[in-house]
């Protein structure tokens, strides 16, 4: 009995001392894996997360998109994350990616995560991601290494590079690619804007390079 009230007051003050953020964004370009889902035009953003002292998460994130992706994208997430030593942050989260405008292309993605001062590591892993008008499915493996730092006051270079492996190369849009993106940073109070050059090595069937190149610019308001 002492034992089970313990654990209940353990997560009972965990739940009364959990954080929530809350945060906007407008963006010229949603680009993700260096591939635009807004058809190179302008999306609004916003997510909140829920977040316990012994490192459990909840989250929830959206945005808009163009017109051929779904209408807007709902995902969902439960994760955790522990500081290992000094800097040195492990964590791992369940992702749910929905499209509410089209059911069909849901989802569910794993990922581990690893970060070390400037540097992260995720590792994110989908064993089944659906295909638009196409019934089959292709598993889809992706590593992103980032790294941030300040050059000046509230001004900073951020850049990250990817790595797609499908295991359906006959599918479109599933060969296996380099993304990579280079982002200034200036945060004003609440705000973070950003300057991002995005683009990716990505192949159409026929070989083809796609044409991914992306300039936009983000700002982040947390509320």
């Amino acid at each position: 009995m002492k034992k089970l009230l313990g654990l209940f007051l353990v997560v009972f003050s965990s739940v009364c001392l959990a954080d929530v953020s809350l945060y906007a964004t407008a963006t010229t370009d949603y680009v993700s894996r260096g591939v635009s889902y807004s058809n190179n035009g302008p999306a609004v953003q916003g997510g909140s997360e829920y977040t316990m002292p012994i490192g459990a998460m909840l989250g929830v994130w959206t945005t808009t998109l163009g017109d051929n992706t779904g209408g807007q994208e709902l995902d969902f997430y439960a994760g955790y994350k522990k500081e290992i030593f000094e800097s040195f942050i492990m964590g791992g989260k369940i992702i749910s990616y929905r499209y509410l405008k089209n059911t069909s292309n849901d989802y569910l993605e794993g990922n581990i995560n690893l970060s070390y001062k400037i540097f992260k590591l995720d590792i994110y892993y989908a064993p089944e991601v659906p295909v638009a008008s196409v019934t089959e499915t292709y598993k889809n493996l992706y590593f992103n290494l980032s790294a941030s730092i300040e050059i000046m006051k509230d001004i900073s270079i951020g850049t990250a590079m990817g790595y797609s492996h499908f295991n359906n190369k006959t599918l479109a849009d599933s060969n296996n690619r380099l993304d990579g993106v280079l982002s200034l940073l200036k945060t004003i109070q609440d705000t973070t804007i950003s300057l991002n050059f995005s683009d990716t090595n990505r192949k159409n069937i026929a070989g083809e390079k796609q044409k991914d190149q992306s300039v936009y610019i983000a700002a982040t308001v947390n509320l």
